[in-house]
């Protein structure tokens, strides 16, 4: 059976090769979420989730990007697979729902 520590090395490199990978795609395929994510945040509100969403300003526009999600609730987070779908008016969608699921039942809901 893996040790803790091996397994959080594995999760450490996992991020730095993703930062790498991100950071050879360069800034021409980067955009700005924030818009995405003020929108989503507002549609969990509206439909009464207490869940609110953290992600990066800069993402690239065809790959999926981690972002924080915090129960509005409890002392609760976790870290989900997102990504920006459509077309000049991006919206935020859900790229790990197992994940987002269980965000959401660990926020109290």
């Amino acid at each position: 059976m893996p040790s803790s520590r091996s397994s959080a090395t594995r999760v450490r490199a996992s991020a730095v090769v993703l930062a790498a990978a991100v950071a050879i795609a360069g800034c021409g395929g980067k955009i700005n979420s924030s818009k995405a994510e003020r929108e989503f945040n507002a549609e969990l509100k509206t439909q009464g989730l207490p869940l609110r969403v953290d992600c990066p300003s800069k993402v690239a526009s065809d790959k999926e990007f981690n972002c924080d999600v915090k129960s509005t609730k409890k002392d609760e987070s976790a870290v989900v697979a997102f990504e920006l779908t459509g077309g000049d008016d991006k919206a935020l969608n859900v790229a790990d729902k197992p994940a987002f699921e269980k965000a959401l039942l660990a926020s109290g809901t």
